[in-house]
């Protein structure tokens, strides 16, 4: 395997998961979910796509592959069209050798770029991990208490801790094997009771979602795929869907709409500058939309079939777009 076919492969695969997030858009147009977690779905699927090599795909649809084999020996009308669809899958052939500057450049050029993208994350995550491994584990009265209520109301199974930061930027959850939620100290202070409640149903709602995990993956999306501008805007689709659909299930439980619309004014208001990437936000997404759903109660939601639908045929559309791309269709 030459540095001239990876580049290739990897190019390759940029360009096919440009055309299945062109498709996965498509999709969303004909179905129009109500649903943020649904659309939250689709959309990080898709980013996934980016940072997973469609070779990887091939070796997890074997069986696809085998099929495909027995079809291509059988001739059937739709076979010219298939053999279309890979050759328009190519964007450089991984036959071409590349000049050795090229391909020095590049490299060099993709593991800036990568590194940049990462730094900030990693100083983030470095300070709030030092911060919080000197920290007691014994949270103030006050949130421990608000933290009970809170995983009552969500039902969140998972053992969460709460940890008052006096260098986080806005709230937050860390860790996803033990996840924390963390809260500036300026914020706490100036949260109510009911209000503090309504940011923490949100932020465990994170919690039993993953989200954290799902913030981690796009963060490795945007890292290796940095150069492609669909990416950083798939990101901020991502979080943005994410947080509707946190707010959402928040607003499920049947919390006032004013403590929950107070406490995320008062968030950004404490001076919110952003979480590191990588971690789940309650500060994140667009303010005014976020707060004009949670002011008007717009909660939406989809029935079961639409949800399963957009599931199942963004299953379909990405097996059919890995087994168009099988070079043994080319």
């Amino acid at each position: 395997m030459t540095a001239s076919f990876v580049a290739a492969t990897f190019l390759n695969s940029l360009w096919e998961s440009t055309v299945f997030a062109a498709l996965a858009a498509a999709l969303l147009g004909v179905l129009r979910p109500r649903s943020a977690a649904v659309r939250h779905r689709v959309w990080t699927v898709v980013l996934l796509k980016f940072a997973v090599p469609t070779e990887v795909l091939f070796a997890l649809l074997q069986p696809v592959e085998l099929v495909l084999r027995q079809v291509m020996e059988v001739p059937v009308v739709v076979r010219p069209a298939l053999a279309a669809a890979a050759r328009a899958l190519v964007l450089v052939d991984p036959a071409t050798a590349m000049p050795a500057t090229w391909l020095g450049a590049g490299v060099a050029l993709w593991l800036g770029g990568a590194m940049l993208t990462v730094f900030p994350t990693a100083i983030g995550l470095r300070r709030l991990a030092r911060e919080m491994a000197g920290a007691s584990d014994d949270a103030p009265a006050r949130e421990t208490r608000v933290l009970a209520r809170a995983v009552r109301l969500t039902g969140c199974a998972r053992p969460v801790r709460v940890h008052v930061s006096s260098t986080a930027a806005t709230v937050m959850v860390a860790g996803w094997r033990r996840p924390v939620v963390v809260i500036p100290a300026p914020i706490a202070a100036a949260l109510s009771d009911g209000e503090l409640t309504a940011v923490l149903v949100h932020e465990l709602t994170h919690v039993r979602r993953g989200d954290t995990a799902v913030s981690l993956a796009t963060m490795v999306a945007v890292a290796v795929c940095w150069m492609h501008p669909a990416v950083w805007w798939l990101s901020r689709v991502v979080e943005r869907e994410g947080e509707f659909a946190c707010d959402d299930a928040a607003m499920a439980t049947g919390e006032s709409r004013d403590d929950f619309s107070r406490g995320l004014a008062k968030v950004v208001q404490a001076g919110f500058a952003g979480a590191p990437l990588g971690l789940s936000r309650a500060g994140a997404g667009d303010i005014a939309q976020r707060l004009h759903r949670i002011v008007t109660g717009r909660a939406d939601r989809d029935g079961a079939w639409t949800s399963a639908a957009a599931s199942a045929m963004l299953v379909v559309l990405l097996v059919a777009l890995t087994a168009v791309a099988n070079p043994c269709l080319r």
